[in-house]
């Protein structure tokens, strides 16, 4: 919501607390779902909704060169997150002490707040590991404007994933 100068002015006269505290929530939010995603596809022998599970599961179907390019866009996609990835570790999802006595002493210290750059770097890494992998499993890819959504075709391996299940 904050497009303009003019708009955040009206914003902050309005009701500035109101907006500062759901700008931190949605902030904290996009960072904590783009860290999970970069998370390995095991924690503690449990499995994860995760990129890398997704590159797993790709590696099964015996397509190499696709899994590596995957496994390359995943790395590159793991690099766009670091620092998102330690403010998860350090403030948002668990509360490091010395993190939290640095912040509220009014020192950023080495985890500053995230930039709109920052956040969207990582969000185009993410479209670049996700739209060759939609393509690959759907042979169609998703129409990004307007956000209509696309079925899998028949014939395309999602689409042939409940017949593959009904019949073993």
């Amino acid at each position: 919501f904050a497009v303009s100068e003019e708009r955040i002015n009206t914003l902050n006269a309005s009701a500035s607390t109101f907006f500062c505290v759901i700008q931190a929530t949605l902030l904290d939010d996009v960072q904590l779902t783009l860290s999970k995603l970069a998370d390995p596809a095991m924690t503690k022998g449990r499995p994860n909704a995760t990129l890398e599970r997704l590159v797993n599961e790709i590696e099964k179907l015996n397509d190499q060169p696709f899994h590596d390019k995957l496994k390359d866009l995943l790395n590159e996609y793991r690099a766009s997150c670091g620092r998102i990835k330690r403010r998860r570790n350090k403030k948002i999802a668990h509360y490091d002490h010395a993190t939290l006595l640095q912040q509220y002493g009014g020192d950023p210290g080495e985890l500053p707040g995230p930039s709109r750059q920052e956040i969207e770097d990582s969000l185009a890494a993410l479209r670049r590991f996700m739209e060759p992998a939609e393509i690959y499993l759907t042979s169609c890819p998703t129409v990004r404007k307007g956000m209509v959504p696309i079925r899998p075709r028949l014939g395309s391996r999602v689409a042939r994933v409940p017949e593959v299940i009904r019949w073993g």
